[in-house]
């Protein structure tokens, strides 16, 4: 990756609005901060070579631009880098969606966006704003 100037939370803040955390603004703060990682953190670089598989989680939501589903990964099954961000939460005494034995193979299929949390949905744009600049 070519090493650009890359600017500050603080100048990026003053130049425009910054009213929530969905905003553009902040999607683009957090898109500047992960390429600083990637272009700055030995561990990161190393996650993202391809002579080495990365770490991945068992389970992932996949947020593609199609749906939502349920993706079960595989370490016996080559796959390409994979690139994911984490959502953690708590999850409080309020009942919200959940992988069950019933649902499992639905939500493979899909998952409704309607049944899921305001932070999920969220984590969602978050996650699809972040794949989009990363294909800029």
């Amino acid at each position: 990756m070519e090493q650009k100037h890359l600017p500050t939370l603080s100048s990026m803040l003053q130049a425009g609005k910054n009213d929530c955390t969905g905003s553009q603004l902040a999607l683009h703060v957090c898109f500047v901060w992960l390429r600083r990682c990637v272009a700055t953190h030995e561990e990161c670089r190393t996650n993202h070579s391809d002579d080495k598989p990365s770490f991945r989680p068992k389970q992932l939501i996949d947020v593609n631009d199609n749906g939502i589903r349920l993706v079960t990964t595989s370490i016996k099954v080559e796959v390409p880098m994979l690139d994911y961000v984490a959502l953690s939460h708590c999850w409080g005494p309020v009942p919200i969606i959940c992988t069950s034995k019933e649902n499992y193979h639905n939500y493979q299929s899909a998952i409704d966006p309607e049944k899921l949390s305001k932070i999920f949905k969220g984590a969602i744009h978050a996650a699809r704003a972040l794949s989009s600049n990363t294909s800029e």
